[in-house]
């Protein structure tokens, strides 16, 4: 089947289906769409105006009519399948069927392939339970051998109605923390909505290598849920705040503070490669910066949010202090906290913790690595982009080693080749990698530095650790 297809695109109002739509008709296809007619159709496409669970008329609006292929991008359980296959009647030559990862039965273990198990995890609710039975529906009809089922993990793009990437933004964008659930490691997989409509194109391409098939489509590469808000971040050029919250905190499902479950989402889509040659056009990375460009960053750093949770769950673990402007105290307490987490973790070094925020606002946050690297302020400039440090206020629970042992740069040459205005110290360190050599490298670049703020809670941190006489440890 090359050439022009007579199309008909069940849904195709919104979001997934529209693009589609739209890339359907750039592509040269007569494009058909059939929904409720609550949005103009794109230029050069027909509308054809039905409810789909209303059999009459849904039958009403395709009578006698052929397709060469039929899309469905609105079908959401097994009765919606046998209306729409009742109502065509046979009369068409291809359907494809856009389903969901959230059919897997099992999306813990990863990656998913096409033939694991379906059912749907308990923890999609009835979304993914019954998209599963419309693939039943589908399978277990006479026209099973024509039926292509695509099915795709989490979609991101420009006019999302779905809100998860604008949800990210609209918080990263003024400073706010952005709390994920659990550790915020469970393996997540994107797919950018131009890639899904690619995806189908591909479909009609070589109909006769995907007839009666179903395929995995996403993204080649996976990240977490941290991955992602850091990947979202790097996109706006600012640093990402990250809460983590233990399960059942408040008593609150994680989709009241956060647009996405602490669930794994990874499916394998080489099937689909390699059998029709189609890749994703976008990586994640690429995919996001081009979404943030269709958007106003002003309006979504205005935007008007509901932040009671949010705000709940932060107060809930003592975090309260990073919804808002941070003081000098509150950020230096925020570095000892960060360092009081990493005690005994960081072998011979001491584990510090850094803050950097701007004009009161957070920037950026790190803290010693486990084995003793990479040290706390190495890791905080290095969670931001290189230009949010300049100019920023870096708290600091011990004073910056002013020499590295092993050769690479200080902590204080860091901070200079940075470009910070200021360097708050809660203490100073006794160790010959320090004592005074980065305080007064820092003073000599002409930064602003300060010692002693919060010193008495910051000292109980450093009771055991033992400066050495050698430069063995740092």
């Amino acid at each position: 089947m090359t050439g022009t297809h007579k199309t008909l695109v069940l849904g195709g109002s919104y979001f997934i289906g529209r693009r589609s739509v739209e890339l359907l008709r750039d592509a040269g296809h007569d494009v058909s769409v059939l929904n409720r007619g609550s949005r103009e159709p794109p230029s050069g496409v027909t509308q054809l105006t039905a409810d789909r669970n209303d059999p009459v008329a849904l039958g009403a609006a395709v009578r006698g009519q052929h397709f060469d292929v039929v899309v469905d991008f609105s079908c959401y359980d097994a009765v919606q399948a046998r209306l729409a296959l009742d109502a065509l009647g046979g009369r068409f030559r291809h359907w494809i069927h856009i389903s969901s990862a959230a059919v897997y039965s099992d999306t813990e273990r990863v990656p998913v392939v096409e033939t694991s198990p379906l059912g749907g995890l308990a923890a999609w609710g009835a979304y993914g339970r019954e998209k599963s039975e419309a693939e039943q529906q589908l399978r277990a009809s006479e026209h099973s051998s024509r039926i292509t089922i695509l099915r795709p993990p989490y979609l991101y793009g420009p006019g999302n109605n779905l809100d998860r990437e604008r949800f990210l933004w609209q918080r990263l964008l003024r400073g706010r923390p952005l709390l994920v659930p659990g550790s915020g490691e469970s393996v997540i997989q994107f797919l950018h909505v131009d890639d899904l409509g690619r995806a189908v194109l591909a479909l009609l391409g070589r109909p006769s290598l995907s007839l009666g098939k179903s395929y995995n489509v996403g993204d080649l590469h996976a990240t977490t849920i941290k991955g992602w808000i850091h990947a979202a971040a790097r996109a706006a050029g600012v640093a990402a705040q990250i809460v983590e919250v233990p399960t059942g905190t408040l008593g609150l499902s994680a989709r009241s503070y956060f647009p996405l479950r602490d669930l794994s989402l990874f499916v394998d889509p080489r099937c689909l490669q390699l059998e029709l040659g189609f890749r994703p056009h976008f990586e994640l990375s690429s995919g996001l910066a081009q979404t943030l460009a269709s958007y106003d960053r002003r309006a979504l750093a205005e935007a008007e949010l509901e932040l009671t949770n949010e705000d709940r769950v932060l107060a809930e673990l003592g975090e309260h202090e990073r919804a808002g402007t941070y003081s000098d105290v509150a950020a230096m307490r925020r570095a000892i906290t960060l360092a009081r987490r990493q005690l005994g973790t960081t072998g011979a070094n001491p584990a510090v913790g850094c803050v950097l925020t701007k004009d009161g606002s957070f920037v950026g946050e790190g803290v010693t690595g486990a084995g003793g690297r990479p040290h706390g302020e190495e890791s905080a400039l290095a969670s931001v982009a290189a230009t949010s440090a300049r100019g920023a206020t870096a708290f600091i629970t011990l004073e910056p080693c002013g020499e590295r042992s092993v050769g690479g740069l200080s902590c204080a040459e860091r901070l200079v080749n940075a470009a910070v205005a200021r360097v708050v110290v809660a203490t100073s360190d006794a160790s010959l990698l320090a004592a005074g050599r980065g305080l007064a490298r820092l003073r000599e670049a002409g930064i602003t530095v300060e010692l002693g703020l919060l010193a008495e809670e910051a000292q109980p941190l450093y009771a055991g650790y033992l400066p050495r006489s050698d430069l063995s440890a740092q």
